[in-house]
């Protein structure tokens, strides 16, 4: 498993060799960047990796006003209009940033890569024009506790090597997994694996589960399902959107059989232990706050 985004980006002007922009989380880039080379060795493929870390740094702003204030800085704003998951070189403050439309927070914004040597001038200029749209710093415990709230998965805690995608919820990004790409066989690794799990049922399923807001979770406290130990918590944070605790962690069959719809839907009741004290939880099948992602499309009258 790796923790990274990719983005097709322009052309190699001399080669004409396609040309590819990955992002890593940085408590995972050594991780991926060893993956992808090992990877190209074994697969024979001719492509050749350049660790860039060093010479960037990123610089994100989410939220209803991010467009705003890209167009505040941005050298050419014509340029700032991007559609999700898309990307852009743009000036800011004479520099040359790449705009990415991603969110990691479930809100509008942008990833601004931005070179090492101007990611002061690219954060200055952000914060003064950003200043009339009411911008302020926020810390990474911010990002932790929103993509909580929207259900995002986090590499090393939510995910790991010894969890499968499909375990983790992610069979909406393998083609041949859903109704919308079924009969689709694109070929990627682990893809023979995944399907004999798939076909044999799963055992186990990460899930999301809220609490009331004096309860506070720190990570690793027992899932119950009517009074049986089914597993426990990964992760955890506090829900300011909802005013819920919000914790994530695995379900399994106390038998050891397939964990199905009918028995994550069949429980008559959950409950999360902390300190020996047992607390009715939750379980919540969708994200907690914007399940329909209206303020990613940037719709914030909902």
């Amino acid at each position: 498993s790796c923790d990274l985004t990719v983005s097709r980006i322009e052309d190699d002007a001399t080669t004409g060799a396609k040309n590819y922009y990955v992002a890593a989380g940085g408590g995972s880039a050594a991780h991926d960047l060893d993956w992808i080379r090992r990877s190209a060795e074994v697969g024979g493929f001719d492509i050749s990796v350049t660790d860039r870390t060093a010479d960037f740094g990123l610089l994100n702003i989410q939220g209803p006003k991010a467009k705003e204030v890209l167009l505040a800085v941005a050298d050419s704003p014509e340029e700032v209009d991007l559609g999700f998951s898309k990307n852009k070189l743009i000036k800011v403050a004479g520099h040359e940033v790449r705009a990415i439309r991603l969110t990691f927070m479930g809100e509008y914004g942008f990833e601004l890569h931005a070179p090492a040597e101007g990611l002061v001038d690219v954060y200055q200029a952000l914060m003064k024009e950003g200043a009339q749209f009411g911008i302020e710093n926020s810390g990474y415990r911010a990002i932790d506790v929103l993509s909580a709230e929207k259900g995002y998965r986090h590499w090393s805690e939510d995910v790991r090597a010894d969890d499968s995608a499909l375990e983790a919820g992610y069979a909406f990004v393998m083609k041949g997994f859903t109704k919308a790409t079924k009969g689709n066989s694109a070929p990627f690794q682990g893809r023979e694996a995944l399907e004999k799990q798939k076909a044999a049922g799963l055992t186990r399923k990460l899930q999301c589960f809220t609490v009331d807001p004096s309860v506070p979770l720190h990570g690793s406290e027992l899932i119950l399902r009517d009074g049986v130990i089914v597993g426990y918590l990964r992760r955890a944070a506090f829900g300011h959107s909802i005013n819920r605790s919000i914790g994530f962690g695995y379900v399994a069959h106390p038998d050891g059989g397939v964990v199905s719809v009918d028995y994550l839907k069949g429980a008559e009741q959950w409950e999360i232990e902390v300190m020996g004290v047992r607390y009715p939880a939750k379980r919540e099948p969708k994200a907690v706050f914007d399940p329909k992602n209206d303020r990613i499309k940037g719709n914030y009258t909902v």
